[in-house]
């Protein structure tokens, strides 16, 4: 398939949820709405376990991820199938210099987190920790504005060309030490056009050359998942949900312990050995929407 550049992440839906609890309902003939709530427990439960087996989300959704080079002309993404690629880059940039020139204070800190910048004054007159978020900052020139205006005398820039880009791009940082010492904020450097993507396979690969080995030295912006999951998938969700709600109502002599207010539980060992919510026949049927990491 064809890569897509954008500068920004793909639009993609919010659902998280293998079935809904209507679908649940209807499976189990339940009617009424006295447990729904118990009911939405379980298929967010059904959701997790299934997921958990086959180590990836089903349902259709916006990713952003440092990833480590493969050394190899493909990289997996840790989510699959791949409906569009945002941004590939191999590289990351200074895009902020941020220092504190406090006077009356001996530490500052500046550090990135998925949703903010960080900035900390751990003594002094203007002893604080201040969030400065991507949502209300959104490019860097806002962000820098703002972080000039937090007491404790900040002064931060934007590297040219970057002062327009968004401040979400940021790489997340740990604490970097900014007392009369400048500290960069970096970035994804510019997006990669030679390369192509292949959807069910979940791999990108580069026409020419490597993803260099590294760690965390690949950014990529993806949207992967189903607009509609899998028939199978809704199914043994719809039978996982209907056991966990059949045994929340009698005793069973194959269940070992289970807690429905938090909707947690641990199965008796099966006839095979294996410990585990799932059917032998329920992994055999999700085995062909498992593994492709593997």
């Amino acid at each position: 398939m064809a890569n897509t550049i954008t500068d920004g992440s793909t639009a993609a839906g919010s659902t998280t949820k293998l079935i809904t609890v209507a679908d649940a309902k209807t499976y189990l003939g339940v009617t009424g709405t006295d447990d729904d709530a118990i009911l939405g427990d379980m298929v967010d439960a059904a959701t997790e376990t299934i997921e958990n087996h086959c180590e990836h989300k089903f349902n259709s959704a916006n990713y952003t991820q440092w990833l480590d080079g493969s050394g190899e002309s493909r990289l997996w993404l840790p989510e699959w199938p791949i409906t569009a690629v945002g941004m590939l880059s191999l590289s990351s940039v200074d895009a902020m210099t941020v220092e504190s020139g406090d006077t009356s204070a001996t530490h500052a800190t500046v550090a990135v987190t998925g949703t903010a910048v960080v900035l900390l004054l751990s003594d002094g007159d203007n002893a604080a920790t201040t969030t400065l978020t991507f949502a209300n900052y959104t490019t860097l020139d806002l962000m820098a504005t703002q972080i000039e205006a937090t007491a404790g005398s900040w002064s931060a820039s934007s590297v040219s060309p970057y002062g327009s880009y968004r401040s979400s791009k940021l790489r997340e940082l740990p604490a970097q030490f900014a007392h009369d010492n400048i500290a960069y904020l970096k970035m994804p450097g510019d997006p990669e056009s030679g390369f192509r993507f292949q959807e069910d396979e979940g791999y990108i690969v580069q026409s020419s050359g490597v993803f260099r080995r590294g760690t965390r030295n690949v950014y990529v912006e993806w949207t992967a998942g189903y607009d509609t999951v899998p028939q199978t998938v809704q199914q043994v969700a719809k039978e996982v949900v209907a056991w966990m709600y059949h045994y929340s109502q009698r005793e069973d002599t194959t269940l070992k312990s289970m807690t429905i207010d938090a909707v947690s539980w641990t199965a008796a060992a099966q006839q095979d050995g294996r410990q585990n919510i799932l059917t032998s026949d329920q992994m055999r049927r999700l085995a062909p929407h498992r593994g492709l990491l593997e």
